[in-house]
């Protein structure tokens, strides 16, 4: 996984200049509605943290609430997966807090995050690693348009997250683990006071039993002159990835140390 991203075949058409493009391949971020609150690693209970530390490189990180509330011993409750890549193991860790009805509808959080369980999964290789600036504009699909692709299996924020990367991103890290048995990664954006986007990024982690690969897509955009929010929304969903993909085969489950069980 060494060198610069390269592109890989797809779906195509003939574009101006004898030139090949793949189109409608990935979704545009310019109709997502940004709003849901962020669950940061700081936000976690100082014990889960404490559990996940490590002195190698942390090359990602997330936290990923699950949608599904479960009841637990008369309570509703949340859980959260915490992953951290480092360039020598992946870290997970699981959480959970109760919520109770919120007075306008739904739930809310009733109390902080309590600690559940850290587990360690341990790098056989040293990381692999390759970077590059891929463009996404060519293949974006019209708002509501289906995929020529389905996606994999998998928790539906992952799934959401890994449609709005370029196709041969995806199709990088999905040769690597055809088959994920954890796969978690979410699409965040970043806004200045007046709702000007300035950042968005994807962040997914694809592992199996024998190796594991975190994408780490980036981009941002400076203020426009003179343009409204709608225009700078439109400009953003246009704009490269900054593309780091890093991987590494992981010792057999045998060796998974379990850091701690709740």
């Amino acid at each position: 996984m060494s060198g610069e991203l390269v592109a890989r075949p797809g779906a195509l058409v003939r574009g101006g200049e004898n030139a090949l493009v793949v189109v409608g391949t990935a979704r545009s971020t310019a109709t997502v509605s940004f709003g849901g609150a962020v669950v940061l690693w700081e936000h976690l209970p100082s014990r889960t943290r404490r559990e996940a530390r490590r002195q190698s490189t942390v090359v990602a990180e997330a936290v990923e609430v699950d949608p599904a509330v479960r009841l637990e011993s008369g309570r509703v409750v949340e859980h959260a997966t915490a992953w951290r890549f480092h360039t020598d193991a992946v870290v997970l860790a699981d959480v959970a807090r109760r919520l109770v009805p919120a007075p306008s509808g739904g739930t809310r959080p009733a109390e902080a995050w309590e600690h559940r369980s850290v587990r360690l999964l341990l790098a056989a290789t040293p990381p692999r690693r390759r970077q590059g600036v891929v463009e996404v504009a060519h293949e974006l699909a019209a708002p509501g348009a289906s995929l020529l692709e389905p996606t994999l299996p998998g928790q539906p924020a992952a799934a959401t997250a890994w449609e709005y990367l370029p196709q041969m991103v995806r199709r990088d890290a999905e040769r690597l683990v055809p088959s994920p048995t954890t796969w978690l990664g979410q699409l965040v954006q970043e806004r200045s006071p007046d709702g000007f986007p300035t950042k968005q990024d994807v962040r997914a982690l694809r592992m199996s039993p024998e190796r594991a690969v975190v994408i780490l897509a980036t981009r941002s955009l400076a203020p426009i002159a003179g343009a409204g929010v709608s225009h700078h929304t439109a400009q953003m969903a246009l704009t490269p990835w900054v593309v780091e993909q890093v991987g590494f085969d992981l010792l057999g489950p045998d060796a998974w140390p379990q850091v701690e069980r709740g």
